[in-house]
């Protein structure tokens, strides 16, 4: 089987916040993204996540990403040099932190768990679920969180 790609705008990894947007810094890209890459990706190319949703699940895995960079960096990332400001790296990691914690204290742990497993750590819905009554609900569920993430991050329109 051959794998679905579309052209998506995501958060630019190489943006720094310290130089002014425009086009040799620009906040937002196109990419190409595989549509089975993740559940979240196939939900949307199905319909069943709107934009708001699909928004908040990037926002928690980048939020999850950053954080888990601090802990083990080279999990994450090639490290090409030993260079950069490990200060600012920390300082972004503690953010990434707080905004963990204000997820977890809005959705509760069931909620919170759902959403590390299936935004943070990748996993298909159909792998964490055995039968079509326990997959539909947590897809149902998913729907729900993000929606309340991407109020709670006013990403929502």
């Amino acid at each position: 089987m051959r794998a679905k790609r579309a052209l998506a705008e995501i958060d630019n990894p190489a943006f720094r916040p310290d130089q002014p947007v425009g086009d040799s810094n620009p906040k937002r890209v196109a990419a190409v993204v595989n549509l089975r890459e993740s559940s979240v990706v196939t939900l949307a190319a199905v319909g069943a996540l709107d934009a708001d949703q699909v928004a908040a699940a990037f926002r928690m895995r980048s939020e999850w990403e950053t954080f888990a960079s601090l802990r083990r960096p080279s999990a994450l990332f090639e490290r090409v040099d030993s260079g950069g400001d490990k200060a600012a790296r920390q300082e972004r990691a503690n953010a990434a932190h707080q905004q963990l914690k204000r997820a977890r204290a809005l959705l509760g742990d069931h909620g919170f768990k759902l959403l590390m497993q299936v935004c943070g750590e990748g996993h298909h819905i159909r792998d964490l679920y055995r039968t079509r009554r326990e997959r539909d609900t947590a897809t149902d569920m998913l729907r729900i969180h993000l929606s309340a993430l991407a109020a709670m991050w006013k990403l929502a329109a």
